[in-house]
């Protein structure tokens, strides 16, 4: 009986220009600073006519996507959205928002709306950043295909959205999992595998013709993107009416201007039809690693930051009585104030997070936008130009990919589309995740933050009360996870020692220490000395943490060799 071939791995060109794309699109994803706004348009009228409609007559900028969303829900909404959201104490946040879309009248100098935003730098156009040639035919999905997903939810849970034109299709997902979690990949990918969906990146920015620029910064892991956005500047905007019914007037009359939402003419189809056509001319075989070597290594960092995104613009209700994104959290189940008040909150986040799935997610469609850019990069590169060479129907796509490389998150609607800039400053740990001590680890211009340390939200007067840290404010945290943190940065042989733990257990192998925490498992830790001597002699001693229901020292060194108490027997420890 032979044994059948192992399948042929991709071509080596072709695995380079896809591995050079995913570098590419991971730095886009992690672009701070001022969004090139000329390049951003052409690019927002270039989706709109690769879709078959016409160009927006308007494009409204807005300073973060907090206000995209807020902005989104109040075009698709109806009286209650404006009365939930006034109840809810977002009236402040609507005023700008209503300022931006409401039209001026036209030669007025005026006509374009007051931004909250510094003026605008294009970025340089360098040739690493300018789009690749594109062109490939639109393909009509085939049957059975799922379409790129988006929803927010626990992982596994799955929201419909748009529905799908071809038959046997799932529409336009997102799917939004907690970080750590791997949620659908490609959904050509392998038989059972849930595919291409929406998440969060963009690569460097594409100025214009003529455009002069300052460049954009990526945010390595632990460097600081440019942190040159603080206080949104002071605009003559009209403060929002506090009559809700006048609000309502308003909004209708925007509503009828703007149109309904074209996200899935705009996004999922042209994406649907592209995944398409490339998935049928690389093969079962080759698609999967073709994806592989793209948007799988994005996902997981860039949905990431727009799960924390989702999340955090979910949490706008709460920041307009405590002016933080954090979400407290709940005690004994319910919440630390009023119901009816925290209701109304609830209620307005919940339309918030819904407006978020309308939205195009510029730099964050990094992921797949790199898997097409790689296969564009590879035709174009063949001597034959192209000819014979797998199909990325990346032409279809340039427009949302030049939309990606130059600004954040953009809701289209039938004759507006709405364009947020991209976040001001952005600080990342060396594993991709939100992450500072001193301040906002994703912040834009209009003030808007997401608070972070390494990945786990933490309210605004986090970092300053990590700087006066002590054991006795560590026991008083009633947040175990705030309290964990605290451990982590304050150092747990640090706490040993100034709170009075006691060791519960010693024997030739090391001491065993236990802390007990309130509404937390006790941190267990046992305390090691190293039997090989420093240079100057001295032995260093170490504490390792060990599960919590370590009783024994010897138990809780074995564990950390993945052994057994009784099968730990060292002729000599290291």
């Amino acid at each position: 009986m032979t044994t059948p071939a192992a399948p042929a791995p991709l071509p080596a060109e072709l695995a380079d220009h896809l591995t050079a794309a995913a570098r590419r699109w991971r730095d886009t994803a992690r672009t701070a600073g001022p969004a090139d706004r000329t390049a951003a348009e052409l690019g927002v009228r270039r989706a709109y006519r690769n879709a078959g409609l016409p160009e927006p007559e308007r494009i409204v900028w807005l300073a973060s996507p907090a206000q995209g969303a807020l902005a989104a829900a109040l075009l698709v909404g109806d009286a209650n959205t404006v009365r939930t959201f006034h109840e809810a104490g977002l009236t402040a946040h609507i005023g700008p928002v209503l300022t931006a879309l409401t039209p001026r009248t036209p030669g007025d100098p005026t006509s374009e709306p007051p931004s909250t935003l510094t003026p605008p730098h294009s970025s340089s156009a360098s040739p690493g950043n300018a789009p690749d040639p594109i062109a490939a035919p639109d393909t009509v999905a085939a049957p059975g295909i799922i379409a790129g997903l988006e929803s927010v939810a626990a992982p596994g849970a799955v929201a419909a959205l748009d529905p799908i034109a071809a038959p046997g299709t799932v529409a336009g997902l997102e799917t939004v999992a907690a970080p750590g979690t791997v949620a659908a990949l490609d959904p050509i990918a392998a038989p059972g595998v849930i595919a291409g969906l929406e998440t969060v990146a963009a690569p460097g920015t594409v100025a214009a013709p003529g455009a002069v620029a300052a460049p954009n910064t990526t945010a390595a892991p632990g460097t600081v993107a440019p942190a040159t956005t603080a206080a949104p500047e002071a605009t003559d905007a009209p403060e929002a009416t506090a009559d809700p019914d006048i609000l309502v007037a308003q909004l209708n009359d925007l509503r009828a201007i703007a149109g309904a939402s074209v996200r899935h003419a705009v996004r999922n189809l042209p994406w649907e039809r592209a995944r398409a056509a490339a998935a049928t001319s690389l093969g079962t075989v080759a698609w999967p690693r073709a994806w592989a070597l793209t948007g799988d290594l994005l996902w997981p960092e860039v949905n990431t930051l727009a799960a924390d995104l989702r999340r955090a613009i979910g949490n706008l209700p709460q920041s307009a009585t405590t002016g933080d994104t954090y979400s407290a959290p709940r005690v004994d189940g319910r919440d630390t104030d009023d119901d009816a008040a925290a209701l109304l909150r609830e209620q307005a986040g919940s339309l918030l997070r819904q407006a978020t799935l309308d939205a195009v997610l510029g730099q964050h469609e990094a992921p797949w936008l790199a898997l097409f850019d790689g296969l564009t990069a590879h035709a174009t590169a063949r001597p034959d130009g192209g000819t014979g060479a797998p199909d990325s129907s990346m032409g279809a796509l340039d427009g949302l990919a030049q939309v990606a490389k130059a600004a954040g998150w953009w809701w289209p609607f039938e004759r507006l589309a709405i364009v947020c800039e991209r976040p001001a400053d952005l600080h990342l740990d060396d594993l991709g995740r939100l992450h500072r001590a001193d301040g906002p680890a994703m912040g834009f211009p209009d003030g808007f933050a997401l608070h972070a340390w390494h990945g786990m939200p933490v309210p605004a007067s986090f970092g300053v009360a990590m700087a006066g840290l002590d054991a006795k404010r560590i026991q008083a945290q009633e947040n175990a996870e705030l309290r964990r943190v605290m451990l982590e940065h304050y150092g747990y042989e640090r706490y040993l020692a100034e709170s009075g733990a006691k060791p519960t257990h010693e024997d030739e192998t090391g001491v065993l220490w236990r802390i007990d925490l309130a509404d937390d498992e006790p941190v267990v830790m046992v305390e090691v000395v190293n039997s090989t001597p420093e240079p100057d002699g001295t032995s260093r001693t170490y504490f390792l943490r060990v599960p919590p229901w370590v009783t024994r020292a010897r138990e809780g060194v074995a564990w950390t060799f993945g052994v057994s108490e009784q099968e730990y027997q060292p002729e000599k420890q290291t």
